[in-house]
């Protein structure tokens, strides 16, 4: 018996949906990496001026969580090209199924994002 090889995604204008998605993904996890750089370029910042040192643990705390965001993020990248390669060998059930897992992981990130903008922010006014 014969395996025949995967009908790539019939319809076009699904094609181009799943690409358009694919590359806002892209720039919202571009953005969200510029934003834990100038996170952490204003916790530099504060670490050259005179700072409480009560706060140094506080300061680490974010340090290291916006480095597990860097790793979570980069991991998504890699999850993202890897659908974008698949985009042209794959059915369009099967691109449905992996669009909609990363769409649910993009939505994480994207909360945790905010959340931890917002606590950062919080945590700097109320404590510098």
């Amino acid at each position: 018996m014969k395996m025949q090889a995967p009908v790539i995604i019939e319809n076009n204008l699904l094609f181009k949906q799943l690409k358009y998605e694919a590359d806002t993904w892209k720039r919202h996890l571009s953005f969200i990496m510029e934003e834990n750089i100038r996170m952490k370029n204003r916790l530099a910042d504060i670490l050259k001026d005179n700072f409480d040192q009560r706060l140094l643990p506080d300061i680490d705390s974010f340090q290291e969580i916006l480095l597990r965001e860097d790793a979570r993020i980069g991991l998504l990248r890699d999850d993202i090209a890897k659908l974008d390669q698949a985009l042209e060998k794959e059915t369009s059930s099967i691109m449905r199924t992996k669009m909609a897992g990363i769409r649910q992981l993009m939505a994480h990130a994207e909360k945790n994002a905010l959340q931890l903008k917002q606590d950062f922010n919080l945590f700097l006014t109320n404590n510098i």
